[in-house]
């Protein structure tokens, strides 16, 4: 029987442990460590040293619920395609309890290390739970699912050192209404940056400006907030611009995204990070040089549930040996193919192509046929582009009948 270690709770977690469900006790033993005490990963918020969550007080998702389902998850058909986040993560929790997932999760144990010996074939795993008590356990595959938005990206600017009022991560935003009348800049116009600056905007603050290195190439409509390139220097509390325009700020967040971090893998165990929607493991999932480990949800999504569980349901099927990976070889020649095709992306739509590519693909790979979102995803983009106040007020149709 194969002893499998998956690292993380959140939804790539829980995910993969309904892939594995089928394999427990006939095929394989799971052991799932969470370190928080809950399950939910990034969706739930936490407080004071458990905060782990990128996440805020009313933040309402933005992509369409129904792409999050699967035939075997699908939300509750009255309620709008776009919930507050605690909708999201109440749905998660039921699943898991109706799937009895946490039976396989062991809470408050974070992992310390994963090596792995060559002699033996096996990964050593040390873990240390809410005592401090160490322990060591041995496994034949480890899954990682711990998560994307673990390590927020760091910037500096010329003269930041001089700003007397707050510089910090999109990670660390809790509400809005810490910003009212105050004068925001947020650094980066992605998804973050574009709904914070919404949001600091309904709450009253007294300017709200997005810098964007990708200015020209912004195709949003953010009402209220001023569009800026990139930050140029800072001198106190003004800010100049790469156009040479300058303003002043009482606080800046930067909303330039997350690093991939994994402390706990040893060196030749890691993943390699690229920080697109290209991951450099073969099926974007599987680590070449070692087929006994996997990485789950670890490229930047477009989709999310579906494609977790489609990996999870690939790792499964290897680990149970319905599935034979081809030799090293030619896994990396594939990892490569997926690299170039990554490169041609250039904005969200080129995503949307490319991810319901990889989907396809793992499809037919893993024998799960799921229904083509790639026109829903679409619609979804231009919806956005029309206008991101108000695109949350747009609902779309359940790709699975109602029961």
């Amino acid at each position: 029987m194969e002893r499998v270690c998956v690292i993380g709770s959140g939804p790539a977690g829980i995910f993969t442990l309904k892939a594995l469900k089928a394999l427990d006790g006939s095929r394989a033993s799971v052991t799932c460590f969470e370190q928080r005490s809950t399950l939910g990963g990034m969706w739930h918020l936490g407080e004071g040293e458990e905060r782990h969550s990128p996440m805020y007080e009313g933040l309402v998702i933005n992509a369409p619920k129904e792409m999050m389902e699967l035939p075997f998850y699908r939300f509750p058909p009255n309620l709008p395609s776009y919930p507050q986040r605690h909708v999201v993560l109440d749905h998660l929790r039921q699943f898991a309890e109706r799937e009895n997932l946490r039976k396989f999760i062991r809470f408050n144990c974070k992992v310390e290390s994963v090596s792995f010996d060559k002699t033996r074939n096996v990964f050593v795993v040390r873990t240390s739970d809410e005592s401090c008590a160490s322990s060591i356990s041995e496994f034949d595959y480890v899954i990682v699912a711990s998560g994307y938005f673990a390590k927020p990206r760091d910037v500096t600017y010329p003269g930041q050192e001089t700003f007397p009022g707050r510089i910090f991560h999109s990670r660390y935003f809790h509400s809005a209404e810490d910003f009212a009348g105050k004068r925001v800049l947020l650094s980066g116009g992605s998804f973050s940056g574009q709904d914070i600056g919404l949001k600091c905007v309904e709450a009253g603050a007294a300017r709200v400006t997005v810098s964007t290195s990708r200015l020209n190439h912004f195709k949003y409509s953010l009402q209220g907030v001023e569009l800026k390139p990139r930050v140029a220097e800072i001198s106190s509390s003004t800010v100049q611009f790469s156009d040479g325009s300058s303003a002043e700020y009482d606080v800046i967040i930067n909303c330039v995204g997350y690093l991939n971090d994994f402390p706990a893998m040893e060196a030749d165990l890691k993943l390699h990070d690229t920080g697109t929607f290209f991951c450099p493991a073969y099926k974007q999932c599987v680590l070449p040089h070692n087929n006994r480990l996997f990485y789950i949800g670890m490229q930047q999504q477009i989709y999310t549930v579906p494609m977790f569980f489609l990996q999870a349901t690939l790792a499964a099927r290897v680990i149970s040996g319905q599935l034979a990976l081809p030799a090293i070889n030619v896994q990396r020649e594939a990892v490569e193919q997926d690299r170039q095709r990554a490169e041609s992306i250039k904005d969200t739509f080129d995503a949307i192509k490319y991810q319901s590519e990889y989907m396809r693909n793992l499809g037919v790979i893993t024998g799960v046929q799921l229904p083509d979102m790639t026109s829903s995803w679409l619609k979804w983009e231009t919806d956005r582009r029309e206008n991101l106040a108000t695109y949350r007020n747009n609902n779309f149709q359940s790709f699975y009948p109602a029961e």
